[in-house]
């Protein structure tokens, strides 16, 4: 039989992918208590516009030498880079911990209502988005992370409190969509100002602006897909495949689900901020959670699902319409791993569980219906996912052979399709038959081809073989 070669779509070390699991036991991990809270209250209602400006923090550009030469070795799923703050951020030699208020620069100040306030400002040139990472934590008042010289309550995010996010004073911020955020600690009234600053703060993610959603720069082309298929950049600029369909475009798929069943997903890894899609399936978890199913090298450890900030609907108005800001679309913040599969012969999947009242406090969501019945060759299939971070794009295609190289055929399901496509943000997005069941969770794609070639080939985990790993979590 002929083999296809695979590319892990579209991500991480190759390492991962190419796996030779001993075992065909998914990992199952134990349930946390909570994933984190969203905490996504309103702008303050006091102002910080007549404040001055706060001290800046400005980090060098990015060549375009260093983003080709960190995508090559990181993955197409990579959308940028985390960057320590330079030594200039501190005001005493050595006090690189950020951790005294006289050692990072920052001022204080007071609001026209007479509440104290100090901030800093940090700017990474040429980031579409920036989240800050936050440890120590422990705040009696709250912190915002906010849009520099940008008013309007969608470019502010928090507020932070106590030991923050996970209770335990080490989380990553909600992305802010600007190139320099500003830091707004406000004490509790009443509480002492005086002394250590209650958090630390070394490093931000700076996600790349031409890896994700509307950007007026211009992409740079890296390439098909994979590491192992980058070529020198185009002349012209990198734009998501013109196969690509807008969910919108066929009001059949647009409007089958009364809300939001698809995730756009942003991931905090130890090397970069990483971008994939994920799909709510109907499983029964503790506490009558929801249960999400992406791919297992898209949230791959605990560490990774508490970092994931799940974007919600995010897709255009109209056919072809613009781009929602991402600012403005419905997010969470937090998940729990449950059971995943890292890659390989035996599966790539990965079960998150996120709390129900933190998901339906943002927005209202719909748990797809499933089915572990086999997907034979030639049945008719459904893709949807986000490709290179655009809103929720469809794919229609069939199933069929051959298999990919190194893919169990009864672990993996080949897909070929007649109109769309995947790319860079596709994997882990769910694979449905015509009747909107859920049957797949997209791991990789061809190595050979583009896109937009019809013998681009996609190959996804089988819902069928996932359900015997974690059937004991479902209805």
């Amino acid at each position: 039989m002929r083999t296809l070669k695979v590319v892990c779509l579209f991500v991480l070390p190759a390492a991962i992918c190419a796996q030779d699991w001993t075992s065909r036991e998914a990992e199952i991990f134990p349930i946390i208590s909570t994933n984190a809270r969203a905490q996504q209250e309103s702008a303050p209602a006091w102002t910080v516009d007549s404040l001055a400006a706060p001290p800046e923090v400005r980090l060098e550009a990015l060549s375009e030498e260093t983003v080709q030469e960190l995508r090559k070795h990181l993955g197409s799923n990579w959308a940028g880079p985390h960057r320590e703050l330079p030594a200039s951020a501190y005001s005493e030699p050595g006090a690189t911990d950020g951790r005294t208020l006289g050692s990072l620069r920052g001022n204080w100040d007071f609001t026209a209502a007479g509440r104290a306030v100090w901030q800093v400002s940090i700017r990474s040139p040429g980031a579409r988005s920036i989240s800050v990472h936050f440890d120590g934590f422990e705040v009696d008042g709250e912190v915002w992370v906010h849009a520099t010289g940008v008013p309007g309550a969608s470019h502010w995010v928090g507020p932070y409190r106590g030991r923050g996010l996970h209770g335990d004073g080490e989380f990553w911020s909600e992305s802010v969509f600007a190139e320099a955020v500003t830091i707004s600690y406000f004490p509790r009234d009443g509480a002492d100002a005086i002394g250590a600053l209650p958090f630390v703060v070394q490093e931000i993610s700076h996600v790349i602006g031409e890896m994700i959603g509307p950007y007026s720069a211009p992409k740079l082309d890296f390439g098909p897909l994979s590491p192992r298929m980058v070529q020198e950049p185009r002349a012209e600029p990198r734009q998501a495949a013109a196969c690509n369909v807008d969910i919108s475009c066929d009001p059949t798929w647009s409007e089958r689900w009364d809300d939001p069943a698809i995730a756009f997903l942003l991931t905090q890894k130890r090397t970069g901020t990483y971008q994939c899609s994920g799909t709510l399936v109907n499983v029964d978890l503790p506490s009558d959670d929801f249960g999400l199913l992406t791919a297992g090298h898209c949230v791959g450890n605990s560490r990774d699902a508490r970092n994931t900030t799940f974007y919600w609907g995010y897709k255009t108005d109209s056919c072809n319409g613009p781009a929602p800001n991402l600012s403005d679309v419905p997010r969470t913040l937090g998940s729990a791993l449950v059971a995943r599969r890292l890659g390989g012969w035996f599966g790539d999947f990965a079960l998150l569980r996120l709390d129900r009242a933190e998901v339906l406090a943002e927005t209202g969501v719909t748990a797809l219906g499933w089915t572990s019945d086999p997907v034979y060759q030639g049945s008719d299939v459904v893709g949807i996912s986000h490709p290179d971070g655009e809103p929720q794009r469809v794919s229609f295609g069939y199933s069929t052979e051959p298999a990919f190289y190194g893919r169990n055929p009864a672990t993996y399901l080949t897909v070929a399709w007649n109109e769309g496509t995947t790319e860079p943000g596709s994997s882990g997005s769910g694979l449905f038959l015509t009747d909107g069941k859920f049957v797949g969770v997209l791991s990789g794609g061809s190595a050979q081809v583009s896109p937009c070639d019809p013998a681009f080939r996609n190959t996804y985990h089988r819902f069928s073989d996932i359900y015997g790993k974690i059937e004991r979590h479902l209805k």
